[in-house]
């Protein structure tokens, strides 16, 4: 039984390999290459956008242009359309007239002291004040001279010195009376003689009411009365022999 029971030798079943292809084997990539690719890509993708930037401007400046054409258009008509007006002359301005200032300056003549000959009368010489007829009464004439120098002198001097005592104090106290005076005569002695002719103008109209009424008709009656007279007057011619 034994033998007829031996173990068959077991059948081991090998795949049979098939013969390999170089061209589909796939080879893997160095990175070198890859870091190529990338920068390909990236380029690739710079120039695309670069493109559409350039189509996208190129678009704006076509409408810029077309747009700036048509404003150049539109304001070509509006200048055609508007007629040019004619300009008129301007008139010449008149000067204003310069403002008075508050102070105005004051110029003194030292040369004409007196140009209304308000005291025409005071100007004396020595000839209006001694006077020698004729040669009986002709003094030296040394003394004639000296005597006219000396009365000259003592006038011009004396009134010099005086004038340079009291001349500014009392020209002080004179402004200060017409100062007054002035201000007296504006503001008082006018306004009254105003009001006392306005008064009087009203009985005026009063008195020329009365005459007109009653006093006009009856003197031209009694003129009327007397016109009517006539008188004649005749010569009568006399021979005398």
């Amino acid at each position: 039984m034994s033998d007829q029971t031996e173990s068959k030798p077991e059948t081991v079943e090998v795949a049979e390999e098939k013969p390999v292809d170089p061209l589909d084997t796939p080879v893997a990539e160095t990175p070198n290459e890859e870091v190529e690719d990338k920068k390909e890509d990236a380029e690739k993708d710079a120039a695309e956008d670069a493109d559409a930037s350039v189509l996208d401007v190129t678009t704006v400046d076509e409408k810029a242009k077309l747009n700036g054409d048509d404003d150049k258009d539109s304001k070509k008509k509006k200048k055609e359309k508007k007629p040019k007006k004619e300009k008129k002359p301007k008139a010449p301005k008149e000067p204003k007239e310069p403002r008075a200032p508050l102070f105005e300056p004051i110029v003194v003549d030292t040369l004409d002291r007196d140009p209304t000959q308000l005291n025409d009368q005071v100007k004396l010489l020595f000839t209006d004040v001694v006077a020698e007829p004729d040669a009986g009464t002709y003094s030296f004439d040394n003394v004639w001279v000296f005597s006219y120098r000396a009365f000259s002198c003592s006038k011009l001097w004396c009134y010099r010195i005086i004038a340079l005592i009291l001349g500014l104090p009392l020209a002080i106290c004179w402004g200060l009376y017409f100062a007054a005076l002035s201000f007296c005569t504006i503001w008082c002695c006018m306004p009254c003689l105003k009001a006392y002719n306005i008064k009087l103008g009203i009985g005026r109209k009063f008195y020329a009411g009365f005459i007109n009424a009653f006093l006009a008709p009856l003197f031209e009656a009694f003129g009327r009365c007397f016109s009517s007279i006539k008188v004649n007057l005749s010569k009568d011619a006399t021979n005398v022999v």
